[in-house]
């Protein structure tokens, strides 16, 4: 009977053109130029994004590991939208400073969490908080 062995087989690329294109891929370290021009106009985005959320009566809330209010102190508001930043450098000071910062509680010894993690307990609670306050609703009616 053979006997599978993927790891004894060649997985990238075979020819030397192939091997340059993989190596114009990798993008270790922000290093390719327009990689970092992408990130500089996303983070205008974001800027415009939360003016115009501030204008229509948005909350905004940027989630920082530490010195921000704990989320789980605060009664979000009906309108709240939470911004996120890349794991490494999180979101840029200017952007902090325009938004309510929030931090979400943690065990000691363990100094952030995991983007797409912290997104998620952020929209958890939200989503929790107005489920409450319906039921609450709910039952002054009753």
């Amino acid at each position: 009977m053979q006997r599978w062995r993927p790891w004894e087989k060649l997985t990238g690329p075979r020819t030397l053109e192939g091997k340059a294109i993989v190596a114009g891929n990798a993008f270790k370290g922000c290093k390719r130029p327009l990689l970092r021009q992408h990130i500089r106009d996303d983070r205008s985005q974001i800027r415009a994004a939360v003016a115009v959320l501030e204008a229509a009566g948005v909350e905004t809330w940027a989630l920082s590991p530490t010195g921000g209010e704990l989320l789980h102190t605060i009664v979000p508001p009906d309108r709240v939208a939470v911004v996120l930043g890349a794991e490494g450098p999180g979101l840029p000071g200017e952007l902090m400073a325009k938004c309510r910062r929030v931090s979400i509680a943690m065990s000691p010894g363990i100094d952030s969490l995991n983007v797409a993690t912290a997104g998620a307990i952020a929209l958890s609670h939200v989503f929790a908080a107005r489920q409450r306050s319906r039921m609450e609703e709910r039952d002054e009616l009753r």
